[in-house]
C-alpha cells in the first residue's frame, strides 16, 4: 500500500473541503449583511483568499495530527478531533480576518458570522473526513490494505491469539507473517500455518524484512521480565506494540485500550507527546 498517496488525497480532500465552506460562507455572509451581490472584481480576490484560507486548514490539521497513522482513524474520534480543530481554527480566522470587517456595524453580526463559518466549516470537513475514513475502512475489510504482523509467545498461546484476532480482522485487517517466541525450545514443527521466526533476539531483523506493522504480544502476564525487556527492544523501531487483554494488569496506567468487536488490544504507546508539540521540538531544534 501507497501511504503516501493516500496521505495526499486526505490533504487534497481536506483542501477542497476548506476551500468550498470559505467561498459558501463568504456568499452567505453578504446575505447576512445585506451587502448585495457580487462584483466580478471580487472573484479573483475571493479565490486566492479562499485558496489561502483552504491552505491555513491544511496546516493546522497537520499540527493536529490529523494527517498521521491514516488507516486506523475512528469515525468517532475524528469528530472530536475535528470539532476542537475547527473551534480553534474559526477563533484565529476571526481574529485575523474576521474582526476588522468593515461590512459589520453590529457587534451581534460577529457571532453570527462566526457560527455561521463554524458550522459551514466543519460539517463539509467532517463529510470530507467520513467519506475518506469510510473508503479506507472499505479498503481494509475487502483485503486491499493489510498490515503485516508478527506475534510475540509460544506453545499453544501463538495459535489461541492468532483464533481470537481472525474473529475481527475484517476491521483490523492483519496479515499474519509468523511469530517468534521467548524460548529457544520451541519447535516450528508445532505450527503448520504460521512461520516460525527464531527466538525474541530475530525480531528487529524479522520487523525490517516483512516490513512489520504491529507486533502483538502473547506471552504469559506472569514473565514481566520478558514482557518489559520486549517493550523496550521495539520502543524506537516505528512499529506498533500491542498486547492481549489478559496483560492489563501488568501495563495499566502506562498503556491505551482499544476494544474492537470483542477483541481488546492493549496498544502500548511509547510516544505520549501530542503531534503538534513534536513538530514544534522539532522545530525549535532545527
Amino acid at each position: 500500500m501507497n501511504t503516501d498517496i493516500r496521505k495526499i488525497r486526505f490533504v487534497v480532500s481536506d483542501f477542497l473541503a476548506a476551500y468550498v465552506s470559505w467561498v459558501f460562507f463568504f456568499f452567505f455572509r453578504k446575505k447576512v449583511l445585506d451587502e448585495g451581490g457580487v462584483h466580478s472584481e471580487e472573484y479573483l480576490k475571493l479565490f486566492l483568499g479562499a485558496a489561502a484560507i483552504a491552505s491555513f486548514w491544511v496546516l493546522l490539521y497537520y499540527l493536529f495530527g490529523f494527517y498521521h497513522d491514516i488507516f486506523r482513524k475512528s469515525r468517532i474520534k475524528e469528530l472530536l478531533n475535528l470539532m476542537h480543530a475547527s473551534f480553534w481554527g474559526c477563533i484565529i480566522i476571526f481574529l485575523t480576518t474576521l474582526l476588522d470587517d468593515l461590512g459589520v456595524n453590529d457587534y451581534q453580526k460577529y457571532y453570527q458570522t462566526l457560527l455561521l463559518y463554524f458550522v459551514l466549516h466543519f460539517g463539509l470537513g467532517f463529510f470530507s473526513k467520513l467519506l475518506s475514513i469510510t473508503y479506507i475502512k472499505h479498503l481494509i475489510k475487502s483485503g486491499a490494505i493489510s498490515f503485516n504482523c508478527l506475534l510475540v509467545g509460544n506453545s499453544d498461546k501463538v495459535v489461541r491469539s492468532m483464533q481470537e484476532l481472525q474473529k475481527a480482522n475484517h476491521i483490523l485487517g492483519l496479515k499474519f507473517i509468523g511469530f517468534v517466541s521467548p524460548d529457544e525450545t520451541t519447535s516450528s514443527v508445532q505450527f503448520t500455518d504460521v512461520r516460525f521466526w527464531g527466538d525474541t533476539s530475530q525480531i528487529l531483523k524479522v520487523i525490517r524484512r516483512c516490513k512489520v506493522d504491529r507486533v502483538v504480544i502473547c506471552i504469559n502476564p506472569t514473565e514481566h521480565i520478558k514482557i518489559k525487556e520486549l517493550t523496550n527492544l521495539l520502543a524506537g523501531s516505528g512499529t506498533k506494540l500491542s498486547v492481549m487483554p489478559d496483560l492489563y494488569q501488568i501495563l495499566i496506567g502506562s498503556v491505551k485500550v482499544e476494544h474492537v468487536f470483542g477483541v481488546p488490544l492493549i496498544d502500548i504507546d511509547h510516544d505520549l507527546m501530542p503531534f503538534w508539540q513534536k513538530v514544534l521540538k522539532r522545530w525549535i531544534d532545527v
